[in-house]
């Protein structure tokens, strides 16, 4: 399955790097354009090309069929061992042929790659880097999760064990609690991942583009793909 995907750059820029920002469940493309428009204002991310995948709809079985946009199919919102595994990891496949597309046709180096998600979309950026056999330079997580605990040892790969993770999550999300994510990272570590930056947010409930967060954000995107030159791009 290939999805629509809303680019966003800026007119005329030089881009050297590339960013996926995946949406959440029940989301859209157009959901998170306002976060990247944001970055987009500061002219240390204008180098940055981002690519907002849209997912399509599936017929929920949590919510009796009803058609939701969403990256895989969800059983049961409280049993996170009983999900679709199989379609999650259809829909990681499919990231993973975005990001060598990235690679291979707009020839963006994969050390200039980085992939992030808010929610369901952080989930399918853990369970994509995890899975990808090609070292990316980082990885941002806002309020996400591992949502198919029992196939993920046997998807992961080592390509990416060293690479950069930011997880940022809020103390009062109702929806992915903190003992969730704080599994999910656990997951991740017992898996050879750890090189993972931990920020918990007071006060925070299940959103993401907080003052304090999106500074946090900005930071760690500076150090992973700073502006480059064309001299510079060439050497990678």
């Amino acid at each position: 399955m290939s999805y629509n995907l809303l680019i966003l750059e800026s007119p005329g820029a030089n881009i050297t790097a590339t960013m996926f920002v995946i949406h959440g469940l029940g989301h859209s493309a157009y959901t998170m354009k306002p976060f990247v428009e944001r970055l987009l204002k500061h002219d240390k991310f204008k180098h940055i090309r981002f690519v907002l995948p849209d997912s399509s709809l599936v017929n929920m079985t949590a919510r009796k069929g009803k058609a939701t946009k969403s990256w895989f199919d969800i059983y049961d919102f409280m049993n996170f061992e009983e999900q679709d595994h199989k379609g999650a990891w259809k829909a990681a496949s499919n990231f993973r042929r975005l990001i060598k597309d990235e690679i291979e046709i707009r020839k963006i180096p994969p050390s200039r790659i980085v992939v992030s998600g808010f929610s369901q979309g952080a989930a399918m950026a853990y369970m994509t880097t995890a899975s990808l056999d090609i070292k990316i330079r980082a990885l941002i997580s806002l309020s996400g999760f591992i949502p198919v605990v029992d196939s993920f040892a046997t998807n992961v790969v080592d390509a990416n064990k060293s690479t950069p993770m930011l997880h940022c999550h809020g103390n009062e999300d109702n929806f992915i609690f903190l003992d969730i994510a704080k599994y999910s990272l656990n997951l991740l570590r017992k898996n050879g991942f750890q090189d993972i930056t931990y920020k918990e947010y007071d006060g925070l409930d299940h959103s993401f583009g907080r003052d304090d967060e999106f500074q946090d954000v900005c930071t760690f995107l500076e150090k992973m793909i700073p502006p480059i030159d064309a001299e510079e791009k060439s050497k990678l």
